[in-house]
C-alpha cells in the first residue's frame, strides 16, 4: 500500500513539475533513467517508474499543443502531415521535424517490431518489450526533438546526465570499496571486484556510461561558464573509473577509441594526444609478456569471447531457418534452444553455457528479435544520422555561423555515441534494455536537432 502511496505521490509531483515547462521532464528522466528498475503493474500491464514519466510527459505535451491549436486530431490531417517537411526554426509552426532519411526508416522499423510483437509465442513478454524498446522509446525521441530547440537547452540534457553518471560513479565507489550490494559473490571477490551498481551486473555500466562518456567530452570543449564545463570533464573521468571497476572490457575499448579521435579532432590537444600516445607505445613494449593476453582477448581466445563465438554460430544456424522473421520478439532464449550447445571444452574443461537472453552482436541481436526488415531499417536509420551529420557539416563549411563551434562538438558527440554503440555492440547487447533505448534515441534527437537547426538557418 505504502509502494503504491509513493507512486501516485511521485507521478502527481512530476507532472506538476512538467506542466508549466515540458522540458523539465526531459530533464528528469536523463537524469532518472535507472528508475526503470521501479516496477509496478496497473491492470496486469508492467510498467515502470521511466516509463510512467515518458507517459505522463507525453500526454502534457499533447494537451499542450491541443491548447495551442497546433494539434490537427482528424485522421487525414495527421495522414496529410505525414507526407510533408518543411523547415524548421525556434518560431516556426512545425509539422514533422523528423527528416525523411530516418522517418521512413524508422516507420518500418516500428512496423517490423510490432510484427515481431504479433509473430512472438511469448507474447505477454513481447508486448511489454516492444512497449518499453520501441514504441516509448520513441515517442521520448519525439518528444525531445519538439521540445529541445538550441544548444542552452542540450546543455541542458547533457549536464543531467552528466550529474547521473557522478551518482553512478559514487555508487561504485561505495562497492568497489566495500562490496555492498554486489548480488553475486565471484563479482564482490575483493581481490577481483567487479561493481554492478543499480543495475544488478556489471556490463549495464559501461553500455550506459561508454557512449555517455564520449559525449560529455566532446561537450566539454565548449564555450561554457566553469561549473559546466567541470561538470563534463569530472563525468568523463567517474564514467571511465565505472567501467573500469565494473571490468566492461567492450566498452572500455570502444570508449577510448572514440575519445582518442575526438582529442585527436580538437586542434588544441592533438599534439598532447599524439606524444601521449608514442608514449603509452613505447611504454607498451616493456609489457611484451602481457602481449599473448591481449591478442586472445582481441581475437575473441578468452572464455567469454569463445562463449560469443558459440553463440554466434548458433544463432545463425536458428536463423537460416527463420532468416525473414529471426526468432520473434522476446523469443530468443526458445527459438535457439534446439540449436544450443550445452557446453564446451575450454583448455581441456568442461565448460558450461546458459542461454543468454540475446546473441550479444548488435546485428544477430535486430535479426532475432525483430527480424531481417527491422535489421535493415535500423542500420537504415544509423546510416541516415551519418547522412545527416554529413549534410550538416556541407551547411557549416558553406556558411558564417556564429555558433559553428557548437554545431560542430555536438556533431562530433552524437557520431562519437553512435560509434561506441555500434563498436561495443559487437560483443554485446545494445538497446534492448529501458535506459539503453532511451540513449539511443537521445542521442539521435541530438543529432536531429543540430541538423534542424543547421537546416533552418540555411534556409
Amino acid at each position: 500500500m505504502l509502494y503504491l502511496i509513493f507512486l501516485i505521490l511521485f507521478f502527481i509531483a512530476f507532472a506538476f513539475f512538467c506542466w508549466s515547462n515540458v522540458r523539465r521532464g526531459i530533464y528528469a528522466i536523463c537524469l532518472l533513467l535507472p528508475t526503470y528498475l521501479v516496477r509496478f503493474t496497473i491492470g496486469g500491464i508492467p510498467l515502470t517508474l521511466l516509463e510512467g514519466m515518458i507517459i505522463i510527459l507525453f500526454i502534457i505535451w499533447l494537451i499542450k499543443i491541443y491548447q495551442d491549436q497546433s494539434l490537427d486530431l482528424a485522421i487525414t490531417g495527421q495522414i496529410r502531415k505525414l507526407f510533408h517537411w518543411r523547415n524548421w526554426s525556434e518560431n516556426m509552426v512545425v509539422i514533422n521535424l523528423i527528416p525523411p532519411v530516418i522517418r521512413w526508416p524508422l516507420v518500418i522499423f516500428l512496423a517490423a517490431s510490432f510484427v515481431a510483437f504479433l509473430w512472438s509465442p511469448n507474447q505477454f513478454a513481447a508486448a511489454g518489450i516492444w512497449k518499453a524498446y520501441f514504441l516509448e522509446a520513441v515517442v521520448f525521441f519525439v518528444l525531445v526533438i519538439y521540445n529541445i530547440k538550441n544548444h542552452q537547452q542540450l546543455n541542458w540534457v547533457v549536464n543531467n546526465l552528466a550529474i547521473l553518471a557522478i551518482v553512478i560513479f559514487i555508487y561504485a565507489l561505495i562497492q568497489k570499496l566495500t562490496g555492498w550490494q554486489i548480488p553475486n559473490p565471484e563479482w564482490a571477490n575483493p581481490f577481483d571486484r567487479r561493481v554492478t551498481t543499480f543495475f544488478g551486473y556489471p556490463n549495464a555500466n559501461g553500455l550506459l556510461l561508454g557512449p555517455l562518456s564520449v559525449i560529455f567530452l566532446a561537450t566539454s570543449f565548449l564555450s561554457q561558464n566553469i561549473f559546466s564545463r567541470l561538470l563534463k570533464i569530472t563525468a568523463v573521468v567517474a564514467s571511465l573509473s565505472t567501467i573500469v571497476w565494473a571490468q566492461s572490457e567492450g566498452a572500455l575499448v570502444a570508449s577510448c577509441l572514440v575519445m582518442l579521435v575526438i582529442l585527436l579532432v580538437q586542434k588544441r590537444t592533438r599534439k598532447r594526444v599524439i606524444i601521449l600516445v608514442i608514449i603509452l607505445l613505447a611504454l607498451s613494449l616493456t609489457q611484451i609478456d602481457q602481449l599473448p593476453i591481449i591478442k586472445q582477448k582481441i581475437l575473441l581466445q578468452d572464455l567469454s569471447g569463445q562463449i560469443r563465438q558459440q553463440q554466434w554460430t548458433e544463432t545463425t544456424q536458428m536463423l537460416e531457418k527463420n532468416i525473414l522473421l529471426g526468432g520473434g520478439l522476446a523469443n530468443y532464449q526458445a527459438a535457439i534452444s534446439p540449436y544450443h550447445q550445452r557446453g564446451m571444452n575450454i583448455d581441456g574443461q568442461w565448460q558450461p553455457v546458459e542461454i543468454y537472453l540475446y546473441p550479444h552482436n548488435i546485428i544477430l541481436n535486430f535479426w532475432t528479435e525483430i527480424g531481417l526488415i527491422g535489421l535493415l531499417a535500423f542500420l537504415a536509420m544509423i546510416i541516415g544520422a551519418g547522412l545527416l551529420i554529413y549534410r550538416a557539416i556541407l551547411i557549416i563549411k558553406k556558411t558564417n555561423l556564429e555558433q559553428r563551434r557548437q554545431y560542430e562538438q555536438y556533431l562530433l558527440a552524437g557520431a562519437g555515441a553512435l560509434a561506441v554503440i555500434f563498436i561495443h555492440g559487437l560483443v554485446d547487447v545494445h538497446y534492448f534494455k529501458n535506459d539503453l533505448s532511451i540513449l539511443f534515441w537521445l542521442v539521435m534527437g541530438l543529432i536531429v536537432i543540430n541538423y534542424n537547426l543547421l537546416s533552418s538557418k540555411e534556409a
